[in-house]
């Protein structure tokens, strides 16, 4: 079973190659056979291309240089999901990592035949090195505005007939989208096992571009009113 690695790439604030070396290493040593990685490139540099190129006779590496829509991660991650060949779709997000070489199959296990979404545990790292705070990931009536899924990190498609992330929304990008994968197909599976670590640090989405109040009262007064 094919798996792709769905990664939204920008500078990060001059650490982009850094931690996305940091993921791609995550995956170079998984124990599941048939991977590729799609990387989806907002960068306004080559430092993320250049990166990619390194690991040519390493990782099967699709890299895109898109230059449409920059600063939306939402448009980002939509690019890089288009271009997913494999049968399951595993979205990482550029500072986080794959936890553990079975990440991904016993992802591919877990996420039976006609089953189309799941959502992992995963765990929280300052450095990549040290794991702390684990997150266990539920649904809720109101999942588009109280996101008690967590990240996409955390998150894996069955490719075809999937939803888009709004491309107008940031903060709540992937919640949006958790309301529009259960509307379609029903409730997720759940991995209650860490897959995942999340990178705490003040250059996430959280921190920076998603960080206004007034941005995230106006976002989450227009899910209110669909």
């Amino acid at each position: 079973m094919k798996f792709s690695v769905a990664i939204p790439c920008y500078e990060m604030h001059g650490r982009g190659a850094e931690l996305l070396d940091n993921a791609l290493r995550s995956i170079e040593i998984q124990d599941h056979d048939d991977i590729e990685v799609v990387v989806s490139d907002h960068s306004m540099d080559d430092s993320v291309e250049n990166l990619c190129k390194s690991y040519a006779d390493r990782l099967h590496i699709l890299y895109l240089r898109y230059a449409e829509k920059r600063g939306s991660s939402s448009a980002n991650t939509n690019n890089c999901l288009a271009h997913c060949s494999g049968e399951l779709i595993k979205i990482l997000c550029q500072d986080d990592i794959l936890f553990g070489k079975s990440a991904l199959s016993l992802t591919a296990k877990a996420l039976k035949p006609g089953k189309h979404w799941l959502v992992t545990d995963y765990l929280h790292t300052w450095d990549h090195k040290t794991f702390k705070s684990r997150w266990r990931p539920r649904l809720n009536s109101r999942i588009e505005i109280q996101n008690s899924i967590g990240t996409h990190s955390g998150l894996t498609v069955r490719n075809g007939n999937l939803p888009r992330f709004d491309e107008d929304l940031l903060w709540f990008m992937d919640c949006e989208f958790y309301r529009q994968l259960y509307d379609r197909f029903g409730k997720p599976v759940y991995l209650h096992k860490p897959t995942v670590a999340v990178m705490i640090w003040d250059g996430q989405v959280t921190h920076t571009s998603a960080s206004s109040q007034a941005l995230r009262d106006a976002e989450r007064q227009r899910l209110m009113l669909r």
